[in-house]
């Protein structure tokens, strides 16, 4: 995302950052981790990843879509990221 509206601070807490995952610490006046703008940012380049595998020769390699799973998607979708 080139222009997120949600910050966060980063921490690498671990001598071995590649192992564990980063401490991710939310602003205490927002209780999510994106905001809706950047939600339905994200949820917009789902659906057009969706559609490039779909087409020609991409869409004879993919098998299925395991998660979310194609049948997420409009405001469902939005939810889940």
């Amino acid at each position: 995302m080139l222009d997120p509206d949600a910050e966060y601070e980063v921490v690498i807490n671990s001598e071995f950052p590649f192992t564990k995952q980063p401490d991710i610490r939310i602003p205490s006046d927002r209780d999510t981790y994106l905001s809706d703008r950047d939600a339905n940012i994200l949820g917009w380049g789902i659906e057009k990843v969706r559609l490039v595998l779909a087409t020609p020769p991409i869409a004879a390699s993919i098998l299925e879509e395991n998660y979310p799973g194609a049948s997420v998607k409009d405001e469902t979708l939005i939810n889940w990221v």
